[in-house]
């Protein structure tokens, strides 16, 4: 279950947006999304301090009595990773006010809103938050371990273990096989995938491809991962067909990256 929270201060655009979030909705069926409209900015912190938090806040910072800040640092007091969506007169409008905010959660929306710039905006705030709920259970050697998908950079084989390397440079030595891991990240996650019989990556945090022999991609923290020749066709669909997605739900801010 998602939870959309819309509180905008202004009944005729309140309602507009209701409608588009609607929209969005009947068209994503498989998404269980329960919407909470909130009429004032008080109303919202009653509500944050009574039942809790929300995976999406929805705020219209270009009416001043909103302080559209406060309210997104109170609901992500509750709920870190809440992806918080901020209509405003000027999208690049750089307010430190926001600076308290889980880097990566904030995403402006220049008015006039229309159903197609909101629909992109949805689908990719959406997305980011399923993956923020994605863990994946570890048996080590010290006992079971949650591992939230955002962490992993990479996995590698290791004969029966698979080791599990994180964005902090720790890792985990995991029973199971690598082949086993990678049909559990693929649940629900577009984001790992598999390099010959060696390698899981998440292709978010690949920095540079080398497309000449050898074949290699660099990652994020500097590790070198070797693409078997017999693997480059795979790779070559599979990572266009992420990069096609992630066009079409507009997600500019990944493929920035």
């Amino acid at each position: 279950m998602f939870t959309i929270a819309i509180c905008t201060g202004e009944k005729v655009l309140q309602g507009q947006i209701i409608n588009l979030v609607d929209s969005y909705i009947a068209a994503r069926r498989s998404d269980r999304i329960e919407v909470h409209p909130i009429k004032t900015p008080a109303a919202l912190l009653r509500y944050l301090e009574r039942r809790g938090g929300f995976d999406v806040l929805i705020l219209n910072d270009a009416w001043p009595e909103m302080e559209s800040a406060r309210l997104a640092e109170a609901a992500q007091r509750i709920r870190s990773d809440c992806q918080i969506v901020c209509f405003t007169l000027r999208a690049e409008d750089d307010d430190p006010a926001w600076n308290g905010l889980t880097p990566g959660t904030l995403h402006r929306l220049e008015i006039p809103i229309t159903r197609t710039r909101l629909n992109r905006l949805l689908y990719r705030v959406l997305d980011r938050a399923r993956e923020n709920r994605l863990y994946l259970i570890c048996k080590t050697k010290e006992g079971v371990v949650e591992v939230s998908h955002n962490r992993i950079e990479y996995c590698r084989a290791e004969n029966y273990y698979t080791r599990i390397h994180m964005v902090d440079e720790s890792s985990l030595r995991c029973r199971g096989t690598l082949e086993a891991f990678h049909q559990r990240l693929s649940m629900g996650d577009n984001r790992f995938l598999k390099i010959g019989r060696s390698y899981i990556i998440n292709q978010d945090l690949i920095q540079v491809i080398f497309t000449m022999l050898p074949r290699q991609i660099i990652m994020n923290s500097g590790t070198l991962i070797p693409i078997p020749r017999r693997a480059w066709k795979q790779f070559q669909h599979d990572y266009s067909q992420r990069l096609v997605d992630m066009v079409t739900r507009g997600d500019m801010d990944a493929l920035n990256k």
